[in-house]
């Protein structure tokens, strides 16, 4: 398995050179995005604060579980194509890879015609009650849900286009136009957020502008670029319930922040003793302080499933293995670094997004209970990053779900009866180390029954 299946390695740029500076090389491209994607979900949150005040981000706080089950849908296709496209272009089977990112397409649009039909018909509904008799929340969750919604074939659409750039190798002109749009997209919310002052709903067309422009560049870009993978659609369904199997995971996973997010929500209407919107805007703070953290991450993870799986399409297996290494030591270093931080700035974070005392005292009491245990939080991540890359979509999403539906959800229910309010937050950290203890027990069945070293390194 070591040996290459063609002489692919001479022009795919993920099969040669040193590992270690190919990952950098790989990666710090994806992480500038991730980075500067973070710094755009702190921005949005400045200007909502500074411009529209605490109960906009009580709304965008009360609409995140919808959000992350639109983008959930969205990395269902995406992710599922990626993991395809990057074994066809390890293979060298150019004709096949635009064969199926048509066919991604396709399945897209179909997929986001039903998330629009289901979100317009009961979406409404739900904002209402999830609101608690807050008409300015569930106002400003309404404006911005639905311009969301309208808009949403645009942002997947481009997730596509996005992530199959990726797995081409072309990370130069993918990081520059996503940065680009990253930016407009800042400058865009502030515009019509603090300038034209269209509160919610310009913080929404501002992201919807920002996509719709990058989008337009890729296209631009692929119908010059003889190089770059064209639409080849054949007329007949592809890879669909392979795409839809192997995004699953990272989907499911996804869908699994939503269900978590709304399970605190509803928690919190039950246990809280205080003021409710003062909470529900302090999650939304950490919310936003997490995914800043989460993003890089996610690059590291994104840049090694692409160089894991050009690898294992091409029968590199102990190449495969050696960038497994380089990920999870990475995730572990930097999930270690990001909670250091947090503890060291938790008690000055909140009042750079809010002046009312309430808030940035809610959120100083959050946020140590959501990384107490944050060093594990990468490992799972990159676990099921590894498998999905070869394939395996039932171990990739062994790995990837178990922490939030066997773990998490649960706990944020259960704990509250033993510790009270404080027992929601708690359910983070103590769902993190029994995660932890799973993985070592899957590892140790998966080392006895396939042979693999640490029940992960392939023999090469």
């Amino acid at each position: 398995m070591s040996e290459p299946r063609s002489d692919n390695s001479n022009v795919n740029i993920y099969l040669r050179g040193n590992l270690g500076a190919l990952f950098a090389r790989t990666a710090a491209p994806i992480i500038l995005i991730m980075t500067i994607n973070g710094l755009y979900v702190v921005a949005d949150a400045f200007f909502l604060g500074l411009y529209v005040g605490a109960d906009a981000l009580s709304a965008v706080t009360l609409i995140f579980p919808l959000m992350m089950m639109l983008y959930a849908m969205q990395t269902l296709v995406s992710n599922g194509m990626a993991s395809i496209l990057a074994r066809q272009l390890g293979a060298s089977d150019r004709h096949a890879a635009e064969r199926t990112f048509a066919s991604a397409h396709v399945l897209a649009t179909v997929i986001v015609l039903i998330a629009m039909a289901i979100y317009f018909l009961a979406g409404p509904a739900v904002i209402e009650r999830g609101a608690g008799g807050a008409e300015a929340v569930a106002n400003n969750a309404r404006i911005f849900m639905g311009i969301t919604m309208a808009t949403a074939p645009i942002a997947f659409w481009l997730s596509l286009q996005i992530d199959a750039l990726r797995c081409e190798g072309k990370l130069g002109f993918m990081a520059l136009v996503t940065v680009s749009a990253t930016l407009l997209n800042i400058g865009f919310n502030w515009l019509f957020t603090g300038g034209f002052r269209w509160g919610v709903a310009g913080s929404a067309i501002g992201s919807v502008l920002a996509q719709l422009i990058c989008l337009l560049v890729v296209i631009a870009y692929r119908w010059s670029n003889k190089s770059a993978l064209r639409l080849a659609w054949s007329g007949r369904i592809e890879h669909w319930r392979q795409m839809l199997a192997l995004g699953a995971p990272t989907s499911l996973g996804l869908l699994g922040i939503s269900l978590l997010s709304a399970a605190m929500i509803f928690n919190l209407r039950i246990w809280q003793e205080g003021s409710y919107v003062a909470t529900i805007a302090a999650y939304g703070i950490v919310n936003r302080i997490l995914t800043f953290a989460y993003l890089p991450l996610m690059g590291v993870n994104i840049a090694f499933q692409t160089i894991c799986g050009n690898n294992v399409g091409a029968g590199m297996a102990a190449r495969a293995n050696r960038s497994l290494v380089i990920a999870l030591t990475t995730a572990i270093l930097y999930c270690g670094l990001v909670e250091l931080v947090i503890f060291a700035l938790s008690g000055s974070l909140g009042a750079g997004f809010v002046d009312d005392p309430a808030v940035i005292a809610e959120t100083r009491r959050i946020l140590p209970y959501t990384v107490a245990a944050y060093l594990f939080f990468g490992i799972p991540m990159v676990l099921s990053g590894y498998f999905q890359a070869m394939g395996m979509a039932s171990k990739a999403g062994l790995f990837g779900l178990s922490r939030i539906y066997l773990f998490s959800i649960p706990l944020s229910f259960l704990l509250p009866f033993a510790f009270g309010e404080t027992g929601i937050w708690m359910s983070t950290p103590v769902a993190e180390v029994l995660m932890f203890v799973l993985i070592l027990t899957m590892l140790a069945v998966n080392a006895r029954r396939t042979g693999w070293r640490f029940g992960l390194l392939q023999p090469a």
